[in-house]
């Protein structure tokens, strides 16, 4: 378990980085943290390590977002407003999660936890002040 303290959002973005380089196709990134928190700038993290050139946007109003970098795709996927696993399996995320020659990055992972991998990188982020936040990675 590493813990890690961001102070700004370049930081986070910094972190994501770095996390994501050590990933290979088919890697998933389980990453947790109430609203607000910087979720979205993490994933923007993993997007700038993979080469992605798209404006990276919060998928919650329609689930998954897909983004070509330079050798592996990026899906985001935003479980927050699923019921549960059984939503995510009629939505097709099932399908996306842990493809190879990707990386999927799952936002509230907890809602979904049947179709999260043993092996997923698993990421909290949580606040601590108006800037500051940890970033457990187990």
């Amino acid at each position: 378990m590493q813990k890690i303290i961001s102070t700004t959002e370049k930081e986070t973005r910094d972190t994501a980085v770095r996390i994501a380089l050590g990933l290979s196709g088919g890697s998933v990134i389980a990453l947790e943290g109430d609203l607000g928190v910087g979720k979205t700038v993490f994933a923007k993290g993993v997007a700038d390590a993979l080469g992605v050139e798209e404006e990276i946007t919060s998928p919650t109003f329609v689930l998954l977002r897909s983004y070509r970098g330079d050798s592996m795709v990026l899906h985001h996927i935003d479980a927050y407003r699923l019921g549960g696993s059984e939503e995510a399996y009629e939505a097709g995320l099932d399908e996306v999660i842990g493809a190879s020659g990707a990386i999927t990055l799952i936002e509230w992972p907890s809602i979904v936890s049947e179709l999260v991998p043993k092996g997923a990188v698993r990421v909290e982020i949580t606040r601590i002040d108006d800037e500051t936040r940890e970033i457990t990675v187990r």
